[in-house]
């Protein structure tokens, strides 16, 4: 990876980034917190079929998705990712970009 990618937690999302990349950067990339992001993501019986979970409930990040306790959330749900309101990661509803 670049290093270029992890200037600063505002810096819009590289091209080609994914959420299991902002995941992993956060959670292991000095001066980032993993419990500062919320995750939006596809929840059908949510409201708006969207729900909305902190950082800080991920217990792992694995390989196609992420873990909070028993429940799994796959990376193709995720819509977007933000630190403190500046979003880093953002697609719309269909996975574009």
């Amino acid at each position: 990876m670049h290093e270029d990618l992890f200037v600063a937690a505002s810096v819009s999302v590289a091209m080609g980034e994914f959420p299991r990349d902002v995941l992993l950067r956060y959670r292991w990339t000095e001066g980032h917190d993993l419990s500062r992001l919320e995750i939006s993501y596809v929840s059908r019986g949510s409201p708006n079929d969207i729900a909305v979970v902190s950082g800080a409930d991920i217990t792992d990040v694995g390989r196609g998705h992420f873990e909070m306790g028993d429940t799994i959330i796959p990376y193709h749900r995720v819509i977007e990712i933000s630190d403190g309101g500046n979003t880093i990661f953002s697609r719309d509803r269909k996975g574009n970009p």
